[in-house]
């Protein structure tokens, strides 16, 4: 019987040629066209003829953006002065309906299997629709550390609608290095703080040592901004240190580990670790796609979570489409596939094309219910 092909780390694991690299590159390629022509639109071919797929690294360069004639509103959100369609600490791009992605990586069997096996549940599916595509061009920066929970709030049941336990899952499309001994990981880790998880949120709340910065209402994560991890060790030590046959050998500090991705990696770990992406140096971009295959209930097939998976997969609409200023949804995405004709696979006809689906792709996207 042959070996598990994974690497087991505290709080994560990370499932190594989960998909192969003929797929990896055709979504990575696609994409990366995709995303191109969304963002400079007519001047798209020119560029692409010039610069191949670093045509993105544009997006970080405005110098040679304002050589080339294009205009920094090209690559703004919704005509947001403040917002790029690329965020570039984050690298989350106002992409989400991409059918490669959908075909290549959301239905990836094998991805449904390892998540099947870490929940222990087979009745799966993207609970909280579908996420910005990660991609990060060269000349982006670290992202803030991020935990995928609110951490002030309970953590409940895994299937609950409202801040559930779950693991959070990237799958590496592509890796963005240099191959070199000093290169950027593609993602760090936060170890030790799920063990450590009610502690630190006792001392981030409101009258806790080292409160919050405020939250943006509508997220269902945690920025953490300013996190000190010199400074909450001591505090978690001094705690340690204080209950009997404790001492500093048996304390486990807090502590960011490298996460050195290849393209084919599916990293699942803890919500309660946060995690941060890196810069990237490389001419070849990072890309990395959320997974949020998890364990359903009754109960989710009467929510705003349901509702927007279903949207999202037969209409390609993601979030709230009903709000007056349209901020919170993907207008300029729909918008931009309505109209182009330069890639025809890449129409919203095609991001809504169910034809291939089979059942498993049915249920995983809400299409079909599973029987609960």
């Amino acid at each position: 019987m042959s070996q598990p092909n994974y690497t087991q780390g505290s709080g994560y694991r990370v499932n190594h040629d989960t998909i192969d690299k003929k797929t990896c590159d055709e979504v990575f390629v696609q994409f990366t066209l995709e995303l191109c022509f969304f963002l400079f639109k007519d001047h798209a071919p020119d560029l692409i003829r010039k610069y191949g797929m670093a045509t993105t690294n544009l997006v970080n360069d405005p110098t040679k953006r304002h050589e080339l004639g294009i205009s920094n509103s090209t690559i703004r959100r919704n005509g947001n002065p403040r917002e790029s369609k690329v965020l570039k600490k984050s690298g989350k791009t106002s992409l989400y309906a991409s059918p490669y992605v959908r075909d290549g990586v959301r239905r990836n069997p094998r991805v449904r299997q390892i998540l099947s096996s870490m929940y222990n549940n087979d009745k799966l599916a993207y609970t909280t629709g579908l996420e910005n595509v990660i991609y990060k061009p060269q000349g982006t920066e670290e992202s803030p550390p991020i935990l995928d929970c609110r951490i002030l709030e309970p953590l409940e049941h895994v299937s609950s609608t409202t801040n559930p336990f779950h693991y959070t899952s990237l799958l590496c499309v592509s890796d963005g290095t240099l191959a070199g001994p000093n290169d950027e990981p593609v993602l760090k880790l936060l170890e030790h703080f799920d063990l450590h998880y009610e502690n630190i949120k006792s001392m981030m709340g409101p009258y806790g040592k080292f409160p919050l910065a405020k939250q943006k209402k509508y997220l269902d994560i945690t920025l953490l901004n300013g996190f000190n991890v010199d400074d909450v060790n001591a505090e978690l030590l001094k705690q340690h240190l204080m209950r009997p046959n404790n001492n500093k050998d048996n304390f486990k500090p807090l502590r960011w580990v490298d996460v050195h991705l290849k393209a084919g990696d599916f990293i699942v770990f803890d919500c309660r670790l946060p995690y941060r992406t890196g810069k990237v140096k490389g001419a070849t971009p990072t890309m990395l796609v959320p997974v949020s295959l998890r364990p359903v209930s009754a109960e989710w097939y009467t929510s705003i979570q349901y509702h927007h998976l279903v949207e999202g997969v037969t209409k390609g609409k993601i979030g709230d489409w009903k709000k007056r200023t349209q901020k919170g949804c993907n207008v300029d995405e729909i918008t931009w596939r309505s109209t182009q004709t330069a890639l025809p696979n890449s129409t919203i006809a095609q991001c809504i094309n169910l034809s291939t689906f089979d059942q498993y792709d049915k249920f995983i996207f809400g299409i079909d219910r599973y029987p609960l």
